[in-house]
């Protein structure tokens, strides 16, 4: 099995976490999220690049992929759960 989709799945991940840093465009608003979705990236990559017979390590990467993936869906819900109701083209309330 080849390891390279994983080490490119992970280098987006480092990338996306270094965003914060390099980034002179992203707002300050974004950085959990693209924080979260490096940490996602970066931990599925070494999981997909690691071979199998390291299943410890491989154990390892795959808690913290789902773990920050729990994390952040908990963590953005209360974003999602603000723009609900609300419609961006200026009509009234939603319907019943």
């Amino acid at each position: 099995m080849s390891a390279i989709p994983g080490l490119v799945a992970f280098f987006v991940g480092v990338a996306l976490l270094c965003a914060p840093w390099w980034s002179s465009t992203l707002p300050a608003s974004d950085y959990p999220l693209v924080i979260a979705l490096g940490t996602v990236f970066a931990a599925i990559g070494v999981f997909a690049a690691l071979p199998e017979s390291w299943q410890r390590l491989r154990a390892l990467s795959f808690a913290l992929f789902m773990g920050t993936f729990g994390a952040a869906a908990l963590g953005l819900w209360g974003v999602a759960r603000e723009s609900f109701g609300r419609r961006s083209d200026g009509g009234g309330d939603p319907p019943p």
